[in-house]
């Protein structure tokens, strides 16, 4: 292992046992997610660099169509369907673009969808009660999304494909 992996592991860890103490274990979901994803896109040959940003925002949408999911079996209505199924369609379009394409444009978009999103997120934040808990894991998932997107894009020399 080298050092990269273990500090990404340790950080990792600590991470998991601050969201399992403050949310509980529906930070399960999301935890298992993007482990899938990073592991898928990894299998894929992605770049290192671009599987951050697409792991993180790939295992989020995943967590929004378990949600999506979950809410209908709750017995939630159309208008949870179509919010967070068309979120759930978004976030896994830009990730599929982002897998294919390997391209800057769509970090890009990827970085801008997550900072919009972000600002709905905290427009929701006074009204949601005891969901804030699960609404501060979705910002958190979305601020290292925008961190593993701009890191790329900084490096991206490192990435894009040589002509």
């Amino acid at each position: 292992m080298t050092g990269k992996q273990i500090v990404v592991l340790v950080v990792g860890a600590i991470i998991g046992i601050a969201g399992l103490r403050y949310v509980g274990l529906l930070v399960l979901i999301p935890a298992l997610s993007v482990a899938a994803c990073w592991w898928i896109f990894t299998r894929l040959g992605l770049h290192p660099r671009l599987v951050l940003p697409l792991a993180v925002a790939g295992g989020h949408g995943i967590w929004f169509f378990i949600g999506t999911v979950m809410a209908l079996a709750a017995g939630g209505g159309a208008q949870t369907l179509i919010e967070v199924g068309l979120e759930t369609a978004i976030v896994l379009a830009i990730v599929a673009w982002g897998c294919v394409s390997r391209s800057r444009p769509a970090l890009g978009v990827l970085i801008a969808y997550e900072i919009v999103s972000i600002g709905f997120n905290a427009m929701a934040w006074s009204g949601a009660g005891d969901l804030r808990p699960i609404l501060a894991v979705h910002i958190g998932l979305r601020i290292v999304a925008i961190i593993g997107a701009a890191l790329a894009l900084g490096r991206w020399l490192e990435i894009a494909p040589s002509q």
